[in-house]
C-alpha cells in the first residue's frame, strides 16, 4: 500500500499517463510449483514498477478488510463452504480496475489456473498484455520443492511433489495453447539460474513491445 500512496504523480499527471499508455500492463506470470514465480515476480515488480499480486493475497486482503463481500466470505468459510469461483475472479477484477485507475502495471502470478479463468478473464476485462509461462520438468519442480522444505525427505513425500508438477503440466496444456494461438505466450526456460531466468523474460517482454 505505501509503494502505491507514493507513485509520484499528481491528479493531473495521472490522467495524462493513462491517456498516453492506454491502459497499464497486465501480464499473467504462469508456472508450476517450484518454477520460480514469487522470485520472478518479485524481480519484475522492481525492474517494470508493476503490482504483484496472487488471487490469494486478494482474497487475504479482503478477509481482512470490513467490506461487506470480505464479512461474508469469512462466513463462508467459517461454514466450512468452498468459496465460489465468482467471487475469486471479481477480486481480480477489482484489482485490475484499481490498478488502472492509479495508472500501475499488475503481474499476476499463478493466473489462469484452467481456460476457464482465462475466457472469463478475457470476456470482461479483455486481453492480458502478455502471458509468461515458466516451463520446467516436473522432476526439477519437485526437487526444488523438496530442497526448499530442508526437512528429511521420504518416498511418499517426494511422490507427492512429483505428483502435483506433473499435474501442473497436464492442467494448462488447454491454456498455453489458448494463449499461443493468440500470440500472447512467452514461454521462458525456468530450468536456468534466477538471473538467467529473469534476462529471458526482460528480452521476451521488449521483443514483443510489453514493455
Amino acid at each position: 500500500a505505501d509503494e502505491e500512496d507514493n507513485i509520484g504523480y499528481a491528479e493531473g499527471a495521472t490522467e495524462g499517463y493513462c491517456k498516453e499508455q492506454k491502459k497499464p500492463k497486465v501480464i499473467f506470470m504462469m508456472g508450476g510449483p517450484g518454477s520460480g514465480k514469487a522470485v520472478q515476480c518479485e524481480r519484475m515488480e522492481e525492474r517494470f514498477g508493476l503490482r504483484r499480486v496472487t488471487l490469494g493475497d486478494l482474497l487475504c486482503g479482503e478477509l481482512q478488510g470490513h467490506s461487506e463481500r470480505g464479512r461474508h466470505l469469512r462466513d463462508v468459510l467459517e461454514r466450512g463452504e468452498k468459496l465460489p469461483e465468482e467471487t475469486l475472479m471479481e477480486l481480480l477484477f477489482d484489482a485490475v480496475v484499481s490498478s488502472m485507475r492509479q495508472g500501475k502495471g499488475l503481474v499476476v502470478s499463478g493466473f489462469p489456473r484452467d481456460l476457464r479463468q482465462a475466457e472469463e478473464y478475457e470476456a470482461k476485462m479483455g486481453e492480458p498484455s502478455a502471458v509468461v509461462l515458466l516451463s520446467c520438468s516436473p522432476e526439477t519442480m519437485s526437487s526444488r520443492m523438496q530442497n526448499r522444505r530442508r526437512s528429511s525427505s521420504s518416498s511418499d513425500r517426494e511422490n507427492a511433489l512429483q505428483k502435483r508438477a506433473q499435474n501442473f503440466c497436464s492442467d494448462v496444456q488447454a491454456v498455453i495453447a489458448y494463449y499461443e494461438r493468440k500470440t500472447l505466450l512467452q514461454t521462458i526456460d525456468a530450468e536456468r539460474s534466477p538471473h538467467e531466468v529473469f534476462a529471458q523474460i526482460c528480452r521476451a517482454l521488449e521483443s514483443s513491445a510489453t514493455y
